[in-house]
């Protein structure tokens, strides 16, 4: 079961990373109205990689807590729900240590990083199958 948690948390991830970006320079762009150009795509390529580097040890967090949670004989939903707010938990941890790590002062750009990549991680979570534990053998 350990490599299908791995195989179900990094498509988690993989959806967080690209998912999360889009919604975040989409909700800019409709707050802004500006014509779409380059520094759009520049925007979503620079998110990407600040996404990947400072999401990885959440990951690996993440990975930890859906492999304990998959193995509990608890029905699907409950275990979904359960790794949504371990998700929410750790995105919220992650933005707030990259808005520590670059003295961002402003909060409010916190919480919108995290509307952002929290729809995509709960898309994540929910569209993807969890693993089942493993019948004991003897």
């Amino acid at each position: 079961m350990q490599a299908s948690t791995l195989a179900y948390s990094f498509k988690v991830w993989i959806m967080a990373i690209f998912i999360g970006p889009g919604l975040l320079g989409l909700g800019f762009w409709l707050r802004d109205r500006s014509p779409l150009d380059w520094s759009v795509f520049t925007f979503l390529g620079y998110s990407i990689m600040f996404g990947v580097v400072f999401s990885i040890p959440g990951f690996f967090l993440f990975w930890v807590g859906a492999f304990s949670i998959c193995g509990k004989s608890w029905p699907v939903i409950k275990k979904r729900l359960v790794m949504a707010v371990l998700a929410l938990v750790l995105s919220v941890l992650t933005f707030l240590l990259v808005a520590q790590v670059f003295g961002i002062p402003s909060w409010r750009l916190t919480w919108i990083c995290d509307a952002a990549y929290f729809p995509a991680l709960v898309a994540g979570i929910f569209l993807n199958p969890v693993p089942e534990p493993e019948p004991e053998s003897f």
